[in-house]
């Protein structure tokens, strides 16, 4: 057996390459540190062991070391002293959906008690969540995802879910909905497929909003936990508020759009008690896409100065080449138009949201087809009679691939925690066994 090292000194293992640091999973699983003979002599005490790792993380030319100290509780594992790791969705089925999280339980801003409708939330309505998003277009469902909404009927999680509407959802439902209203004149092209990328609740609103027109097909593949990365039981419970417009009857077939969590890759840095449900964005090649049938694609973003992030470069840029018209659509270029004066001043403006218009003006739609010209007759369109705004930026992108970039992020293990029930791990693994638990990496 090899020798521990003595008290206070320091055995330098590499435990991983990355060359995005921000994207650095957790490549330790510690327990506690001990302090140096220095730090004691200087007065200063027990480090924690986040300021320990801050010191003894040397990156130099992408490389991470990792440091094991006589003391430290570090859970054995594979090759080089790491420890076997599992998926973390893998692990939420196998276990529990908040397995590790303590006393910490879901935290709801914006939480109402009934849905869009009017309608309270029950079991069933939980129950059915997977099976009710499911796309009815038989060519589309290839490409959803359920993992989310299966994790809804777990007993304590169904328990603990409440719908949510906030003033961002509702603004982003706006957006979905003037979307819509672009694409609905005769004649509008029927070949163009939606990527909406934006915060969990926000992309599900959207997709509500943009549903008369566009058919969703949600990618959201990570399950909610109490101290997850991703705040994925926020986009949950707005599901369970937008229901009932996602799960409305198919008109005569809707374009195709395919729905992400732009919080899939939050960022993480090696903090301890959080737990990685980051995943991966998948969307479908150009081949497949062209038999949707799909021509051209608009990939709708926060603000028009957003860029699509690391895991979908390849993909947008593989689209292009493979005869894929991209372009980029910001949620902030869609305004409310100026409210009528109520003929009853007394009365209330409206019952409704204000509906939003491409740059705020009842003359969107023209304007946005100036702007994306892909459709040759919308010059019968009624045109603005004031100077018309420049295009966006959307307008004239081109995705482009970043190899590094997207290398580095495959490589970074997102959503892989260590595997408390590794054959190698000492006392059934180190969850639970300490308050300074890490997930990560």
């Amino acid at each position: 057996m090899k020798r521990p090292p003595e008290q206070g000194s320091a055995e330098f293992r590499l435990a991983e390459k990355f060359d995005v640091p921000e994207l650095l999973g957790a490549s330790w699983w510690l327990q506690s540190l001990t302090p140096t003979r220095d730090e004691e002599r200087k007065g200063r005490g027990e480090k924690t062991r986040r300021e320990a790792l801050q010191r003894l993380l040397v990156i130099g030319g992408g490389v991470v070391a990792v440091v094991s100290i006589t003391g430290l509780s570090y859970c054995g594992g594979g090759g080089g002293g790491q420890p076997a790791r599992i998926d973390s969705t893998q692990l939420q089925r196998t276990k529990a959906w908040d397995w590790g999280a303590g006393a910490q339980k879901l935290q709801f801003a914006d939480a109402v008690d009934r849905d869009v409708d009017g309608n309270r939330v029950d079991d069933r309505a939980i129950a059915l969540l997977a099976t009710q998003l499911r796309p009815r277009r038989l060519d589309l469902v290839p490409f959803y995802l359920p993992t989310l909404f299966q994790a809804a009927p777990q007993r304590t999680l169904a328990q603990a879910m409440v719908p949510i509407c906030s003033d961002a959802m509702r603004r982003a439902f706006a957006a979905g909905a003037a979307v819509a209203d672009l694409f609905a004149p005769d004649g509008a092209p029927r070949d163009v497929g939606l990527v909406v990328d934006l915060p969990g609740p926000e992309a599900v609103a959207f997709a509500a909003g943009a549903s008369a027109r566009f058919a969703p097909v949600f990618t959201f593949d990570d399950w909610p936990h109490p101290r997850g990365v991703v705040p994925a039981h926020r986009t949950l419970a707005a599901a369970l508020y937008y229901r009932p417009r996602l799960n409305a009857p198919d008109p005569d077939p809707r374009r195709p759009m395919f729905v992400l969590d732009r919080a899939r890759l939050s960022p993480y840095h090696d903090e301890p008690d959080r737990f990685d449900n980051r995943y991966l964005a998948r969307l479908p090649n150009a081949p497949q896409l062209r038999a949707l049938p799909v021509a051209r694609a608009l990939y709708v973003t926060p603000t028009d100065a957003d860029e699509p992030l690391d895991d979908l470069d390849e993909t947008l840029a593989a689209w292009r080449a493979g005869g894929i018209e991209v372009r980029m659509l910001g949620c902030d270029r869609f305004e409310p138009a100026p409210a009528p004066a109520p003929v009853d001043p007394a009365q209330p403006t409206q019952a409704q949201p204000t509906p939003s218009h491409y740059y705020g003006h009842a003359w969107g739609r023209p304007l946005f087809w100036q702007h994306y010209s892909w459709w040759p007759g919308a010059g019968r369109l009624q045109q603005p009679s004031s100077p018309p705004p420049p295009p966006p930026r959307g307008a004239s992108f081109v995705p482009v691939a970043h190899p590094a970039r997207t290398n580095a992020l495959t490589g970074s293990r997102v959503g892989r925690i260590p595997d408390p029930d590794a054959p190698t791990s000492t006392s059934g693994g180190s969850w639970g066994r300490s308050r300074s638990r890490s997930f990560g990496g």
